[in-house]
């Protein structure tokens, strides 16, 4: 994916560092990769309803100490996703806290100058309608998604609109901590998608994927999830 930044939203990605805060509500849903005992991550996956797409197995899945880690020394892009059934979609979330980190950027990786790759991404959709991917044939189509990654050298917030799903998809910069350690992040799914689409209400939690793609960059890459949470 090649894409172009669109404006800064620092305030509303409210991407912030939980450290130190006391427990909130319980979540609407969880992936909790945590309890997972190391080894190939795989049949896990699947066994929750995972569908890979493009080169996701490449990317040596797998769980390790806690978390799902992802790592290649190769260009690849790769998305594991998990579709909810219909009329099963998350209703009464608003946020979004992800626990997650990155091991090593891959060499290059810079929206800002043109080297839009990322290392770990989280997106989430809304709703059923499927919007163009701007492909021919309409080819990708998907509802509306919003996808916070993590970056290194992108200002925190800063939203930016792909080369394709130009209608219904933004990508939200979160500053990225200490290599290899896991940092908590929160974002108000509800004040996003209305400042980035201009709709209310927010539509129901449809879709969540995890993707890396380090095409046109260089050197090994990896990064790690341990828990998505859907907060009311």
């Amino acid at each position: 994916m090649i894409f172009r930044s669109l404006v800064v939203l620092a305030l509303l990605a409210c991407a912030r560092c939980l450290a130190g805060e006391g427990p909130g509500p319980s979540p609407v849903y969880v992936l909790d990769f945590s309890t997972q005992p190391d080894g190939p991550a795989i049949p896990w996956l699947k066994k929750q309803g995972f569908e890979f797409k493009l080169d996701f197995d490449e990317l040596n899945p797998r769980f390790k100490g806690g978390a799902l880690w992802l790592s290649t020394d190769t260009p690849v892009a790769g998305v594991c996703g998990l579709t909810f059934p219909k009329g099963k979609d998350v209703v009464g979330a608003s946020r979004l806290r992800l626990t997650w980190g990155v091991g090593t950027f891959p060499a290059g990786a810079d929206f800002e100058h043109g080297k839009n790759r990322l290392p770990l991404g989280v997106a989430v959709s809304f709703g059923r309608e499927r919007l163009s991917s701007g492909l021919p044939f309409g080819a990708g189509a998907t509802p509306y998604f919003i996808c916070p990654f993590l970056g290194a050298s992108e200002p925190a917030g800063k939203v930016y609109t792909g080369q394709y799903w130009k209608t219904g998809g933004r990508y939200v910069c979160t500053k990225c901590g200490a290599p290899g350690v896991a940092q908590v992040n929160e974002f108000d799914l509800n004040r996003l998608f209305f400042s980035l689409f201009n709709k209310r209400p927010t539509p129901a939690i449809s879709a969540i994927a995890i993707q890396m793609n380090t095409k046109d960059t260089e050197g090994h890459a990896s990064a790690l999830i341990k828990k998505i949470e859907l907060l009311p």
